[in-house]
C-alpha cells in the first residue's frame, strides 16, 4: 500500500487537456509510449462534494494562480445516487508544482436528490480531523458535486503515472438542497483530462515523457471548470 500524500513526500502533477479524443485510441497511444503505460487499477466512478468559503477563496486562488493554495472536498466512490461508501474528506494543498492530501474518513451516507443537503451539514462538526483542517472545514460551505469516470495507468518502472478522466457531470448544490437534480453541466463528449503524476526525484526524465505526447500541456482544474460552468 502507497503511503498517504504529505509534504513530505509530495509529488509534481501535470495536465493535459485533450479534445475530441476517443478512449480507445488514447489508451493505444500510451501502451506505445516509450514509457510503456499499462492499465495498473480497475475503471471507476468519482464523486466530490467540493467545499469553499462564501466569498470562493479556493476557487479565485487557483484562477490566480497562487503559490499556496488548497481544495476541500469528499470524495467517494461508485455511483453517485446511492450509498456512499468509505467517504474521504481529503484538503488537498499545492504549493508551486506540488501537491499533497491530507485525509479523513467520515461516516457512510445515502445520497439521494434530497440527501447529500442534510449529509454535508455536518461534516464540520464531526469530522475527526485537525484543528486546522477542522477550521477550514467549519469556514466553508458545499459549493458544487461532480461526478466523472477515471481510468489508471502507470509506467513499466513504475515511477509515472496516469490517469485518464471523462464524462464530468456537475451538480449545482443549491438546487440538490430542494431536491431537483436536474440542473447540471458535462463536459461533453470526447474530452478527455489527462493528468501524469510523479515523485519530484523523478523530475529529471518528465520532458522526456510529456514531450513524446501529442497533446498541450495546461492549466486545468476540474473544480474551476465547475464554477465556471454552473455560475458563472
Amino acid at each position: 500500500m502507497s503511503r498517504p500524500l504529505t509534504e513530505e513526500n509530495g509529488r509534481f502533477e501535470r495536465k493535459f487537456v485533450i479534445q475530441n479524443a476517443w478512449m480507445p485510441e488514447v489508451t493505444l497511444l500510451l501502451r506505445n509510449h516509450f514509457a510503456r503505460f499499462r492499465e495498473i487499477y480497475p475503471d471507476r466512478r468519482i464523486n466530490n462534494v467540493y467545499f469553499d468559503s462564501h466569498n470562493l477563496e479556493s476557487y479565485h486562488d487557483s484562477v490566480d494562480g497562487l503559490r499556496s493554495r488548497y481544495k476541500a472536498r469528499v470524495r467517494w466512490y461508485g455511483k453517485m445516487l446511492d450509498e456512499a461508501r468509505n467517504p474521504v474528506y481529503e484538503l488537498k494543498v499545492k504549493k508551486g508544482l506540488i501537491g499533497w492530501k491530507y485525509k479523513y474518513p467520515v461516516e457512510d451516507f445515502g445520497v439521494t436528490r434530497r440527501g447529500i443537503s442534510s449529509m454535508v451539514r455536518g461534516f464540520g462538526r464531526d469530522c475527526r480531523c485537525s484543528p486546522v483542517h477542522t477550521d477550514i472545514l467549519k469556514r466553508s460551505t458545499p459549493v458544487l458535486v461532480n461526478s466523472y469516470s477515471r481510468k489508471y495507468l502507470g509506467s513499466a518502472d513504475n515511477r509515472y503515472r496516469l490517469t485518464l478522466d471523462t464524462d464530468l457531470k456537475v451538480y449545482d448544490i443549491y438546487s440538490m438542497r430542494c431536491g431537483n437534480l436536474q440542473h447540471l453541466t458535462d463536459m461533453g463528449p470526447g474530452k478527455i483530462i489527462l493528468e501524469i503524476k510523479y515523485s519530484p526525484d523523478d523530475d529529471n526524465r518528465i520532458d522526456a515523457i510529456t514531450n513524446a505526447f501529442p497533446f498541450r500541456l495546461s492549466k486545468s482544474s476540474k473544480y474551476v471548470d465547475s464554477v465556471n460552468d454552473l455560475y458563472l
